[in-house]
């Protein structure tokens, strides 16, 4: 199942085909603008989500549009969540970055942190992290990268969400186990591409029977 609307942003959406060990949340990525740069409907897509995954500054966003999207989501009874990337607005955290898994661990609590404390202003918190782009496909399948976001995670508050993708690294880090973890599969662009070969059917078919999430960009 896909459920694909607002250009510019993106929607998850529960595949669990068990409905007694299932809660479906309907979560889209947003505050990707930057100045006077407009991306996606925030304003539109805010009205049938339960979650918003919303960027920190990093690979989009910036403190106005941070703060925007946290008022509308507030405003809208929509949870609020961090979507941290790479420093790389060129390239919209969508290119791989090498570094330390302890800058990677700080740069995640750096993220979490600032959209905390933009939240606080409206009297409202972060619940979940759902890392963007480029760092989402590394910590896939690097376990070390896996580790590093979990622990920046659980610095700045042991009972945000961690949301990782279904038979990811993610999933299988030893720090994860200490925080809550709702299966995703997160769908790149890349991969929603190869979704037409055979090859991206058989994986997804797999990552739909795992249960989860479904994730598309658009």
């Amino acid at each position: 199942m896909a459920l694909r609307l607002f250009n510019g942003n993106s929607l998850a959406v529960d595949l669990n085909p068990n409905p007694y060990t299932s809660i479906t949340n309907l979560n889209a990525d947003m505050g990707e603008s930057y100045g006077r740069f407009s991306v996606g409907n925030d304003e539109a897509i805010l009205k049938v989500i339960q979650s918003a995954s919303i960027a920190c500054g990093f690979h989009a966003g910036d403190p106005t549009v941070m703060a925007k999207a946290v008022r509308l989501a507030k405003e809208n009874g929509v949870s609020i969540g961090a979507h941290p990337g790479f420093n790389d607005l060129w390239g919209f955290g969508r290119r791989q970055i090498q570094m330390s898994t302890k800058d990677l661990e700080y740069m995640i609590a750096y993220q979490i942190g600032a959209l905390n404390g933009i939240a606080a202003g409206v009297g409202a918190k972060v619940t979940h992290v759902k890392p963007h782009g480029a760092l989402n496909n590394m910590a896939h399948v690097d376990p070390e990268y896996a580790k590093a976001i979990a622990r920046g995670i659980k610095v700045v508050d042991r009972d945000i969400i961690f949301v990782a993708n279904v038979l990811s690294e993610m999933v299988n880090a030893e720090p994860i186990s200490l925080l809550l973890r709702p299966s995703t599969i997160n769908l790149s662009t890349s991969i929603s591409r190869e979704l037409n070969s055979e090859y991206g059917r058989r994986w997804a078919r797999r990552a739909a029977t795992a249960g989860g999430m479904q994730y598309w960009p658009l």
